[in-house]
């Protein structure tokens, strides 16, 4: 089934792009992979076709998010540890998923009454993928997680969050040429 106009590429679609292109689909699936689509029954990965597509011309991966000034809107209920927010940032940070309730979201970007929405609108603009089977949000992708740390560097309770997933990812460098 061809997605890519509507919502990405699969998995199946971008596994094809990489050999066309000659890059490593495990490398693309790291950074692009992460949102997932419940469509009949099965559950689809789907990648950022827009990401992907850049990657694919570069011959090479890289941050091509775009980004959008929507985010701006709630950085300051995210510094402010809005509802708690900040732990639950710092668990998606180190790889982790959190809880959230994504039904009552008034599909506004100016009111925020919980950390429920906040999330869920970061769900809507791509900043946060939703699992709908576990009821959990997550940063979806190498590519989103740099966004987040660019998003949060300045502020300095979450320095020690940022200097894990530094650590974290120079280690996964090293290992990946140390065979």
């Amino acid at each position: 089934m061809q997605l890519s106009e509507f919502v990405g590429f699969t998995e199946e679609e971008t596994r094809l792009l990489c050999e066309q292109y000659h890059l490593d689909f495990e490398e693309c699936k790291r950074w692009y992979n992460g949102y997932k689509l419940d469509f009949l029954d099965n559950t689809l990965e789907i990648y950022n076709s827009q990401s992907v597509v850049q990657a694919m011309n570069a011959r090479k991966f890289g941050d091509y998010w775009t980004k959008t000034g929507s985010y701006d809107s709630i950085r300051s209920y995210i510094s402010m540890d809005f509802d708690g927010i900040r732990d639950d940032v710092k668990t998606m940070i180190a790889g982790g998923s959190v809880n959230v309730v994504v039904d009552d979201y008034l599909n506004t970007m100016t009111s925020f009454y919980t950390k429920d929405d906040v999330f869920t609108y970061l769900i809507h603009l791509g900043y946060l993928a939703y699992d709908s089977i576990t009821k959990q949000c997550y940063i979806p992708n190498h590519e989103i997680r740099s966004e987040w740390i660019i998003a949060i560097a300045n502020d300095s309770d979450y320095a020690e969050a940022i200097r894990d997933e530094k650590t974290n990812e120079h280690t996964c460098e090293i290992k990946r040429f140390v065979k």
